[in-house]
């Protein structure tokens, strides 16, 4: 049996700069450090901060360094709590926009599970805000989101309220929680706009990377059955879909007519306290088999350095798909070469496209995650009737991305998941 190896080489598309803070998800009390990459070396970028606008500005002169990536980190500093756009420009070209959100690292009282909310209001909130009362004297606090009374749930006796939140302008919000003797306060809350694109600093990109119910080959029908389960005590903000409950694991639905992955974002400050299972099925063999795992893949396990699929089967009793995702852009052209040990060699491009685009070097906004899908025999016609066992390598070069292989048995649909470890 022989080894091959088909590498294939994510090769952005000379655009300009992709950018991100760290940390992600600063405070008040925070030195941040902007980070900006880009493809030509174009000399010292000026920064430019006005209130909450920051503008980054390379200089105009053309570039004649070779094509390849930079990185600068820029420091900002502390900076206030709120929210901030940088700008990327050049030649009054902007190449890049980002937002951020700095919270309060002086509030009194802070908030338990997600931290954000639409603009529309109705968002249910716990706040831990221990406010002191005269003897007798414990009515329910009057809790204000920038002035505007919420509606308070439940009060309970170590300070923890629940509230419903009052509607409000996007952007950062101060919590007032007023006893009768004493007032807890900070700028904890954010609204955001529905309508706008998710922003990274508020929402974690999870990536479900199967999600299809229908017919398949051979008389198959196939089922993807995602579950979520919010360990938390108060729900979790989830963007474009209704937050998640505590202590619940909802099944999640995202529509039929889907033939790739979900992206979905839930909210980053109350992330690690949900946990996800998934499998698919063929309930034309529900019988004989359980399904197969579909793992559920968080943004810290997106890669951005090179990573491999090994012992992926060449043989006519299995069907292969490999597909591979990319977080950050559809302009992605994926170079597909491999190298047998008796002289097979051959190169080949595809690329990554979605149904709705991403930001070019921006974390990808949509749902729909920008992708490629294929047969390596398909692709690779030379393989065709040789038992051969491949192993994929990818070299994402500064694009997040993801992939897996799926090998089914022709006979039994059973499928096998070979993801990178």
């Amino acid at each position: 049996m022989r080894l091959l190896a088909v590498v294939l080489s994510l090769l952005a598309a000379p655009l300009f700069a992709a950018m991100s803070i760290d940390p992600v998800a600063p405070t008040s009390a925070t030195p941040i450090t902007l980070t900006v990459t880009t493809y030509l070396d174009c000399g010292a970028p000026k920064l430019t901060e006005t209130d909450t606008a920051i503008t980054v500005t390379f200089p105009p002169q053309v570039c004649l360094a070779p094509v390849s990536l930079h990185t600068l980190k820029l420091p900002l500093g502390q900076l206030p709590p709120g929210d901030y756009e940088v700008t990327v420009v050049s030649k009054d070209v902007v190449y890049d926009e980002m937002m951020f959100f700095v919270r309060d690292a002086n509030a009194t009282l802070s908030i338990i599970g997600s931290d954000i909310g639409p603009t529309a209001g109705g968002t249910t909130v716990m706040i831990s805000a221990p406010v002191a009362c005269a003897a007798g004297t414990c009515a329910a606090p009057l809790v204000t989101f920038n002035g505007v009374a919420a509606r308070v749930v439940r009060t309970d006796p170590t300070g923890t309220l629940t509230v419903v939140t009052p509607p409000g302008a996007k952007g950062i919000a101060k919590v007032v929680v007023s006893g009768s003797i004493t007032t807890q306060s900070g700028q904890v809350f954010r609204y955001y706009d529905a309508d706008a694109p998710p922003a990274e600093s508020m929402f974690e990109r999870v990536l479900i990377p199967v999600y299809y119910n229908g017919s398949g080959a051979l008389g198959s029908h196939w089922l993807t059955e995602i579950a979520a389960l919010n360990a938390d005590s108060a729900p979790v903000e989830v963007y474009g879909a209704a937050p998640l409950q505590p202590h619940v694991a909802t099944t999640l639905s995202f529509g039929d007519g889907r033939t790739a992955g979900v992206l979905m974002f839930i909210a980053r400050d109350a992330s690690d306290s949900v946990r996800f299972g998934g499998r698919v099925r063929d309930t034309s063999r529900s019988s004989d088999d359980w399904g197969t795992e579909v793992p559920v893949v968080r943004e810290s396990a997106l890669r951005g350095g090179d990573f491999s699929l090994l012992n992926i089967p060449i043989d006519p009793r299995f069907r292969v798909a490999v597909r591979i995702y990319g977080a950050d852009s559809d302009n992605t052209t994926v170079t597909d070469s491999a190298t047998g040990l008796f002289g097979f060699s051959a190169i080949k491009d595809v690329a990554l496209t979605s149904g709705a685009p991403c930001p070019p070097f921006s974390p990808c906004v949509s749902d729909q995650p920008a992708y490629v899908n294929f047969d390596p025999v398909a692709l690779f016609p030379e393989l065709a009737g040789q038992p051969d066992l491949i192993h994929i390598d990818v070299a994402p070069h500064g694009v997040r991305s993801w992939a897996f292989a799926t090998i089914t048995n022709n006979v039994t649909q059973h499928v096998t998941v070979v993801t990178p470890q």
